[in-house]
């Protein structure tokens, strides 16, 4: 199949989204996990979306030049806490115009099933997916993603072959003060979507010194519906309870606590803060922490090397998980 056959191929797949002809079951998705309902699975669809544009498809393969095209068997284990957040490897697999052997997380391992099996209706290059429980064929190369414990297991079981693998992450966001309601709230989606349990979901904010939370908190009062779900509240409800025992102060917005820490991964439930004396201290702190941060947001992007604020769970193409090529990585397997 060619570059363009491929591109096409993957055209076909976004339309056979937008044209409604995939439905999953929502139901049984969200009774089988309960942190994906409805509402993040869309979230999650809107995401995959951009991915599929042909242009976008075809500017960003030919920035590798000429990928080679011999085909090689490349296993994915994919993450479960967010719905389909393997995707992109995926893609990149396939447009390389290799074969993928998909290890799913018992989490979320009913969207891309029934997704490639609808694709398959409409484009042979579905019959390039394959997934497995167990690795019975040699693998030429693996990409993992999951937890810490998964990246050691990972690195134990496959000792040479070649591969790329991703533990725990978080995001960061920089607020400079000056930021209004409307821009908190773009803020309060990198938060809050998909319940906070995504790599690119911001858990700590690092704020001016004496910020005021009080507008943080109004902008974003519309979250108060995550309670609804009993695993984030039962988690919330534990984490404060913890938090009581402690000297420490902490906010309690009713949906989320914030509690001022300078670890950088929170736990569900909590988002960290940290205050900044100024833009020298800031960086330091931050380069301190930068080999857990995901993505790091601020508003229009102001602070160096940030993405705008609303925009952390919509990457591009070209955002790569960890900031590991992986197109470079198939492209340099032979």
């Amino acid at each position: 199949m060619t570059l363009n056959q491929r591109i096409e191929a993957f055209g076909h797949l976004a339309a056979a989204i937008h044209s409604k002809r995939w439905q999953p079951d929502l139901e049984t998705i969200n009774a089988r996990n309960p942190w994906f309902t409805p509402g993040n699975l869309k979230t999650a669809i809107k995401g995959i979306l951009r991915y599929l544009d042909k242009d976008k498809l075809k500017s960003w393969y030919s920035s590798y030049h000429r990928i080679n095209q011999t085909e090689k068997t490349v296993g994915l284990i994919m993450a479960g806490n967010i719905p389909l957040v393997g995707f992109h490897d995926l893609i990149c697999v396939l447009i390389s115009g290799h074969r993928a052997l998909v290890k799913l997380s018992h989490q979320d391992n009913l969207i891309l099933p029934s997704l490639i099996k609808a694709w398959s209706e409409k484009s042979s290059l579905a019959e390039q997916v394959e997934f497995i429980e167990n690795w019975e064929v040699p693998l030429d190369a693996l990409i993992a993603t999951g937890s810490d414990n998964t990246a050691r297991y990972v690195s134990y079981q496959f000792p040479s072959t070649p591969k790329i693998i991703r533990g725990n992450r978080t995001s960061h966001a920089v607020i400079r003060g000056d930021e209004d309601l409307n821009i908190l709230k773009r803020l309060g989606i990198d938060m809050f979507s998909y319940f906070g349990r995504g790599c690119r979901n911001v858990t700590k904010l690092w704020v001016p010194s004496g910020y005021d939370f009080e507008d943080l908190a109004k902008a974003n009062e519309g979250y108060g519906h995550l309670v609804r779900n009993s695993h984030y509240q039962n988690n919330l409800q534990y984490q404060k309870a913890l938090l009581s025992t402690l000297p420490e102060r902490f906010l309690d917005l009713g949906y989320t606590l914030l509690v001022e820490n300078t670890g950088s991964v929170s736990p569900l439930g909590v988002i960290y803060y940290q205050y900044y004396q100024n833009h020298s201290t800031l960086k330091q702190q931050l380069d301190s922490q930068m080999n857990k941060i995901q993505c790091l947001v601020s508003h229009e992007g102001w602070y160096t090397g940030s993405i705008d604020m609303g925009t952390a769970q919509f990457p591009e193409l070209l955002d790569y998980t960890d900031d590991m090529d992986t197109m470079a990585f198939l492209k340099n397997l032979d």
